[in-house]
């Protein structure tokens, strides 16, 4: 007969993601709280270390068969103070960029260097046109 088991709920995954990020609360270490949970999401946690006062990615895998969270490793992060505006223009460079803030410096340089190119042809273009219509005025005298 085969094992059966739950998917740890929402609040199974923070209490565990909680206890493994403060190790110090306890009577032996005065109760210390060192991070605060602000959510939690599929493959990690926002979270604010007290002491630093700074942001966190606490990235932890779960195993719903032995009911289990593991923390990987904490990553800081920042929260920005951005318009709505500036949001949305935010939110379609991560998008453009493979659904991540990482590197995006590099796309807009690829993107400013096409920019670059598509300008550079498009002046040459305008050079052969003319070019053409000098040679087509040129001809039409030639043969008149």
């Amino acid at each position: 007969m085969p094992k059966l088991y739950f998917k740890l709920s929402d609040d199974e995954k923070l209490n565990a993601l909680w206890n493994l990020l403060n190790t110090n609360c306890n009577e032996e270490n005065n109760w210390q709280v060192d991070y605060y949970i602000c959510s939690v999401f599929d493959d990690y946690a926002l979270v604010v270390n007290y002491e630093d006062n700074e942001y966190y990615r606490a990235y932890y895998t779960k195993d719903d068969a032995n009911d289990m969270v593991e923390l990987k490793e904490l990553v800081k992060c920042y929260v920005m103070d951005v318009t709505e505006s500036e949001k949305n223009t935010i939110d379609t460079l991560r998008v453009l960029n493979g659904d991540t803030y990482e590197l995006v410096s590099d796309v807009l340089v690829n993107a400013q260097a096409n920019f670059d190119a598509v300008s550079d042809f498009s002046s040459k273009i305008e050079e052969l046109n003319t070019t053409v219509s000098t040679l087509e005025t040129e001809r039409d005298n030639a043969t008149a």
